[in-house]
């Protein structure tokens, strides 16, 4: 991950996203101790990190709910009785 200064980040907005959207990530730093402020990730990496995670049922593998499926609040707490 290469390390930019605000500045340069700024400086070189279109060629920063450029290298963005070809896969690299860059550190974005502020003042003369290069304090980490923000990251420029590709969004395919962002959106994975965001996923939901299950916690302590992850071990059991990946699992996939169909578009039609739907449980109402009244649903889920009716479940736990």
């Amino acid at each position: 991950m290469q390390a930019l200064q605000v500045a340069q980040a700024k400086a070189n907005l279109s060629t920063v996203l450029r290298a963005v959207e070809a896969g690299e990530e860059f550190l974005i730093t502020r003042g003369a101790a290069k304090t980490p402020v923000a990251a420029v990730i590709p969004i395919a990496l962002w959106r994975k990190a965001r996923e939901r995670r299950l916690g302590a049922i992850e071990h059991w593998g990946p699992i996939e709910f169909g578009d039609d499926w739907a449980m109402t609040d009244e649903d889920l707490v009716g479940s736990t009785q």
